[in-house]
């Protein structure tokens, strides 16, 4: 560079110092954070021209698309931020970049709420999770993280009788792709093609829900059944209905409606209490021994939302692999990483899950001489090294309230989950981890010589697997 230029390339980082979210650009762009670049440098050199987002609320591809002479030059791309223009698709009005940041640092809800178009107080009460584990403002988080996770279509904002986005694109790409802001957005805006239908995507898969009872109640039953059948309405024909009973006192089918749920219905009935794992093993074995394409396991304690069951198999069919996949959890999302766009994740939760015959058949499903908890984690790391995809399907939700874990001490469960997680780590061999968790069992009061034998372990673990294990929840979090 001669003198000139160097101070060009000054003003012009000196103009976006208040536009320009350092944190935040590594963040999104992972490339940059792993060559060790500056990131202004590289915003001014290079990430302007491939319209990447200089921080959470400037949206460089809608701006590209609704103002393309702003483009011309990274001159001129500057003077227009520096502007008050709409930022984003949904600003309610042009604003000043600075309006945005002071009103999310300030918390100030009645500010957010004059800028943007969506009501924010309904946006803000219907996010529990994030409320619970989010120390910042939602609307915040919405930018960083929610609307990858298709928070604002999950909350009416982009209802599709309003607003036709595709279903396999999120908030996000559907509100950069747009050419002028939602108060005057026209449906021939819309760049995407109409998604298949759903007869076209799942004509031919075959699902059996499966469900493991242990002394759960009537009512807790009786929810869960009610919302199989609403959600299965347009394809029973393609869904068998299975329960597997560890109760000690054991339920019969006649005590249910079972009216509407399924093309077919069995129990099982164990005098012994078998387990989780084992319980959906019997399951998956003689769905899969059928012409089952697909099981999918839900916990008796929780319920189905609206649509789960159809978005799910829609997912999995749109992915064209071997797949494991979760059902986002209501109204407390697991707070582990998923990728914002395929929704990838490094494992599966129990609580509700679907996958297909492929991945039994390389898995065996879950191993049966785990102790309680953390078996679904080992089935996840299992499906990995059989080459196998793990997802969660953010648009397929399973209500399954753990709020009051949050905050009340369960100390069974607690010593439960702990000796799982032992159990984990030994068998995958963070010998480390495995040798504090001992210590910590044994502060508690647990005899380290009843701790359960591990029947296996695993040789040769991969660097990535090993790499979750070193994770306090064996993943990366989405909010801290």
């Amino acid at each position: 560079m001669n003198i000139l230029e160097l101070r060009n390339f000054g003003a012009k980082r000196r103009m976006l110092d208040g536009l320009f979210d350092r944190e935040f650009y590594c963040a999104r762009n992972k490339d940059v954070a792993e060559a060790e670049i500056d990131p202004l440098d590289h915003f001014v050199r290079y990430g302007w021209k491939e319209a990447r987002d200089p921080n959470p609320y400037t949206h460089l591809r809608f701006i590209r698309n609704s103002n393309p002479e702003s483009f011309k030059t990274i001159n001129t791309l500057v003077k227009y931020l520096s502007k008050q223009i709409y930022h984003n698709a949904l600003l309610r009005k042009p604003v000043y970049i600075d309006e945005i940041n002071n009103a999310i640092r300030d918390n100030d809800m009645e500010k957010l709420n004059e800028i943007f178009l969506f009501d924010v107080f309904q946006y803000e009460s219907a996010q529990h999770d994030v409320r619970a584990l989010w120390h910042s403002n939602v609307v915040e988080h919405l930018f960083l993280f929610g609307l990858f996770e298709n928070r604002l279509r999950k909350n009416g904002v982009l209802d599709q009788d309003i607003v036709p986005c595709n279903l396999y694109t999120t908030d996000y790409e559907y509100l950069n792709n747009i050419l002028s802001p939602l108060t005057v957005c026209k449906f021939n805006d819309i760049k995407f093609d109409d998604y298949f239908s759903m007869d076209e995507d799942i004509n031919t898969v075959k699902l059996c829900i499966g469900v493991v009872l242990y002394n759960n109640t009537k009512e807790e039953i009786s929810q869960l059944l009610w919302s199989i059948k609403e959600n299965i309405k347009t394809i029973d024909d393609k869904v068998e209905f299975a329960i597997l009973d560890n109760s000690e006192e054991p339920v019969t089918l006649s005590q249910f409606d079972l009216g509407g749920i399924g093309a077919s219905r069995w129990l099982i009935h164990r005098p012994e209490n078998i387990g989780f794992g084992a319980g959906h093993n019997q399951l998956m074995s003689k769905a899969f021994d059928g012409d089952a394409t697909h099981y999918m396991g839900l916990n008796p304690d929780g319920f189905l939302l609206r649509d789960a069951v159809v978005n799910a198999l829609q997912f999995a069919v749109s992915k064209g692999c071997p797949s494991l996949i979760e059902l986002d959890a209501e109204p407390l999302t697991h707070p582990k990483w998923y990728h914002p766009i395929s929704g990838e994740t490094e494992w599966v939760s129990g609580a509700a899950f679907l996958l297909d015959r492929e991945v039994y058949n390389r898995t065996s499903g879950f191993d049966e001489a785990f102790p309680m908890y953390c078996e679904d984690v080992d089935l996840s790391f299992r499906a990995r090294i059989a080459e196998a995809r793990l997802y969660v399907a953010p648009r397929a939700r399973f209500y399954h309230d753990t709020v009051e874990r949050t905050y009340k001490i369960d100390s069974w469960r607690n010593i439960k989950m702990l000796i799982g997680t032992w159990y984990l780590c030994e068998k995958w061999g963070n010998e480390k981890r495995a040798k504090a968790l001992k210590v910590q069992l044994a502060e508690e009061g647990v005899s380290i010589n009843r701790l359960p034998t591990v029947a296996e372990r695993m040789s040769d673990v991969p660097d990535d697997i090993k790499s979750s294990l070193e994770k306090p929840r064996f993943s990366d979090s989405r909010f801290w």
